[in-house]
């Protein structure tokens, strides 16, 4: 499955499963409540272990094995080029799996204060669930953001350490969709096609490493005859931005996270 595809896959599941363990969260709440008062459930809530709860009762631990199986079969579809250690490989999975175990706890935490918050307003089951999923943090948009960036990020950190032993005319190409959610930066990464690193370094400072910046889909990966059909889509658009952008009689300035940076760091 393409490394594009297993992001879609983990995304899906992922806001799934966590959708499903909000409802219950909820529900388990309101029937809670139907043989005690408000403030011995929110007693009980406030001491509740989310990490025992969230991550076994409401099965997110299931779906945090999911995520890994999906970050494990990455390496099936990356191109290996160069060499990279073993143990460089276990500790970049380890920390992911720490990761997304940390942060499912950290949403169990943040529904549970939802729920609280819900229940001392007097709020049914459907409107504390409402409640929860218009928090930002907590919308399921933003998990599948988060998922994804985690995802192309562990991609883009097994492409940098093979980049370490390759030879320095291999050619790397940004692999990222081209959508109406694609940024005008990670357009023209891909519409440059191949590159040496001292190419991407030179026409994109700090992309090799940081992608398109926050929340970034893409990933670097070694150029193929595989991309050409990418790069031309992604030529095409970035074409049509630059014509849109002066029909409007706008300048387009397109800026790479660390050209963003230092210049507001030099004012």
């Amino acid at each position: 499955m393409p490394i594009q595809d297993t992001i879609v896959a983990a995304q899906e599941e992922f806001t799934q499963s966590y959708e499903l363990a909000v409802n219950e969260f909820v529900d388990n709440a309101k029937e809670l409540e139907e043989n005690n008062d408000s403030n011995q459930v929110i007693l009980a809530l406030g001491a509740l272990a989310v990490a025992d709860y969230w991550l076994q009762d409401l099965a997110t631990e299931s779906a945090i094995n999911q995520y890994m199986l999906r970050i494990d079969s990455v390496l099936d579809d990356l191109r290996f080029f160069g060499n990279i250690d073993e143990s460089r490989l276990r500790a970049f999975r380890l920390a992911n799996e720490n990761l997304i175990r940390n942060y499912s706890v950290s949403l169990g935490d943040k529904v549970k204060l939802s729920v609280i918050r819900g229940i001392s307003a007097g709020q049914d089951a459907s409107a504390i669930k409402n409640l929860v999923l218009r928090d930002y943090f907590l919308r399921s948009s933003s998990i599948s953001t988060f998922v994804q960036t985690q995802i192309a990020d562990y991609a883009n950190l097994v492409t940098q350490s093979l980049a370490e032993t390759a030879p320095e005319n291999t050619k790397y190409i940004f692999i990222n969709p081209i959508d109406s959610k694609t940024r005008h930066v990670c357009t023209k990464m891909v519409s440059f096609g191949p590159m040496t690193r001292k190419e991407v370094e030179a026409n994109f400072p700090g992309a090799f490493a940081d992608r398109g910046g926050p929340n970034c889909r893409g990933y670097w990966d070694v150029a193929t005859n595989e991309d050409k059909e990418l790069v031309s889509d992604a030529k095409k658009e970035f074409s049509d931005l630059k014509r849109r952008y002066k029909e409007k009689g706008r300048s387009l300035s397109i800026k790479t996270q660390k050209q963003y940076y230092d210049k507001r760091k030099n004012g």
